[in-house]
């Protein structure tokens, strides 16, 4: 018995394939002329990561590392340590009651390793193939108006604005954005491992501030759930 195997050679423009917008000069392999049609839009959204004043750090704390700064000390004053077992869905959920849920200890030298008690996303930096996102995000909202720092184990990575800070909204909006099939596509066709590399995502692009913001304050008034998102997205230039 014969097996035939049949082909199909597609064929793309070279700034489709090559990412000449950025110093890092990234291949992208579409895997399907979907995965390119995707490519050729989000390379139309008129924003980047950087040029909206974005960081993206990777958490400071290694937990066995750590020593007394998460080593069980009842006398010390304490803050959550954010680990990526806490980003569920769109929140970050930290209670102390959870087997792997650690504290971190306000102790001599513990500056260095926390950033202010403020809005951020957060995603973990190794997600697993089995998963149906790469980029698995979530929104840390500050609890407490008592609470001055925040610490992220090095597990997660977390994106901030380097000029201000993060508006509620505008959080929920990047985040949405960022759990998108069509940014998942994306992100898919630059990132072959499944390692979200901080030095990735902030190469990549993003439609508008304002897009960003309406799409948060959208759905944080139940005017949009998630599976609308990649409309907007489709349609973003209708939109800015």
């Amino acid at each position: 018995m014969k097996i035939y195997i049949s082909s199909k050679i597609n064929q793309y423009a070279s700034n489709i394939i090559i990412d000449n917008q950025s110093s890092e000069a990234f291949i992208r392999i579409p895997e399907t002329k979907i995965d390119a049609d995707i490519l050729q839009l989000v390379e139309q959204w008129p924003s980047s990561f950087e040029e909206l004043g974005y960081f993206i750090s990777t958490g400071p704390v290694v937990e066995y590392r750590a020593g007394s700064l998460v080593e069980h000390n009842s006398a010390a004053d304490y803050i959550p340590l954010i680990n990526a077992h806490n980003i569920d869905e769109l929140k970050v959920e930290w209670t102390g009651d959870h087997p792997k849920d650690r504290r971190f200890n306000l102790i001599e030298g513990f500056s260095k390793w926390v950033v202010e008690n403020s809005c951020y996303v957060v995603m973990r930096r190794i997600s697993s193939k089995d998963e149906k996102r790469r980029i698995s995000a979530a929104v840390y909202l500050p609890t407490t108006n008592d609470q001055k720092f925040v610490a992220f184990e090095n597990h997660i990575n977390f994106i901030g604005n380097k000029n201000r800070k993060l508006t509620k909204e505008e959080a929920y909006g990047l985040c949405l954005i960022l759990r998108s099939k069509i940014f998942d596509i994306y992100f898919r066709s630059v990132s072959g491992n499944t390692q979200v590399n901080a030095t990735e995502i902030k190469t990549m692009k993003l439609p508008s501030l304002q897009l960003i913001q309406k799409i948060g304050t959208e759905w944080l008034s139940n005017n949009i759930d998630e599976d609308k998102i990649n409309e907007i997205l489709e349609r973003c230039h209708k939109y800015d």
